[in-house]
């Protein structure tokens, strides 16, 4: 097995690999989003596919989990504060224990890290332990614009999962070998799958749908373009029927709040919470004709911005919403 100074490549190590540890930075026992529904369905996946006992995971936590999952998991405490939160991505002492204790019982074939930012720590359990590691990547975190220390562990990786070819065009593009990164799309759970096309009730309103988090850093979804779009259709055709359905919470509500506001739109616009789990997210597929999300593409104000798959398209998609 070749040293993680000589990468080898994820080809290898996932096809002879039969026992994966999987060190997380973020999980739907905590959070629920995108990555984190896409590293619960990878861990999974690979739970099906190699039996239980040849699949462990590990994971901060800093509140009571959401959900339980058939795979094994250890949840360390981690810090309820955000300026501790951060730095502890790359130094987090009892994370790295933890980690090292449980590798030493289970000896896995292949490290697979869930984010760039435990990049380091990854590249030291990988040449503390001689175990291959693999890095998962999905957008923003990996476009460009890293920290050097966490660039550097990205190109040494013995593989990398991309959640898309969009995101494995961008690091080829950025000099990182085609050869050395696998595409591995999100899935829908069975259940979403199999829902089957509902009819939509009939009406003389158009109802619009957007679901996502709520984040002040991420605005380029363009919830905002959609409100003033909106806004000028309540102008030019005021007798087209129309609303917008915004699903979920964070910090940039307040300001999607103020903004329709200040464009007159609150019979236009309905702000709907955050929920737990995709089943709870039905109702909204099924009710709305139309799912939208205008997320824009770039680099701007210093960082890139951009949706690195976007597992909500698909959702909306099972459900038949265009």
């Amino acid at each position: 097995m070749a040293p993680p100074s000589q990468p080898e490549p994820i080809q290898n190590s996932l096809t002879a690999s039969q026992r994966l540890f999987f060190l997380q930075h973020a999980s739907v026992f905590e959070h629920i989003g995108g990555a984190e529904y896409y590293i619960d369905d990878f861990v999974m996946m690979a739970h099906q596919v190699y039996g239980g006992e040849s699949v462990r995971a590990i994971a901060p936590i800093q509140k009571d989990p959401l959900v339980t999952r058939p795979y094994q998991i250890q949840l360390v405490p981690r810090s309820e504060k955000a300026w501790i939160r951060k730095p502890q991505n790359r130094l987090f002492f009892a994370l790295l224990k933890a980690a090292s204790k449980s590798i030493e019982a289970f000896k896995p074939s292949l490290i697979v890290n869930s984010h760039v930012s435990f990049g380091p720590l990854a590249y030291y359990l990988s040449k503390k332990y001689d175990i291959p590691f693999a890095t998962m990547v999905y957008g923003i975190d990996a476009w460009g614009n890293l920290w050097p220390q966490d660039e550097w562990c990205l190109r040494h990786a013995s593989g990398i999962i991309s959640i898309s070819h969009w995101t494995k065009k961008i690091l080829t593009d950025r000099g990182i070998s085609d050869k050395k990164i696998q595409v591995v799309h999100p899935r829908l759970p069975e259940e979403l799958e199999q829902a089957g096309i509902p009819e939509r009730p009939q009406r003389d309103e158009v109802r619009f749908l957007t679901v996502s988090r709520l984040d002040a850093r991420e605005q380029y979804k363009g919830h905002d373009h959609v409100l003033e779009a909106i806004s000028i259709l309540k102008k030019t055709k005021p007798n087209l029927k129309l609303k917008y359905i915004i699903q979920g919470d964070g910090t940039d509500r307040e300001r999607l709040v103020t903004l329709a506001n200040t464009l007159d739109l609150r019979d236009r616009v309905e702000f709907r919470p955050f929920v737990k789990t995709r089943k709870d997210l039905q109702a909204s597929y099924q009710d709305a004709d139309v799912f939208i999300m205008a997320s824009r593409f770039g680099r701007w104000n210093g960082a890139w911005r951009g949706e690195g798959f976007g597992i909500v398209y698909v959702e909306a998609a099972a459900y038949g919403a265009p």
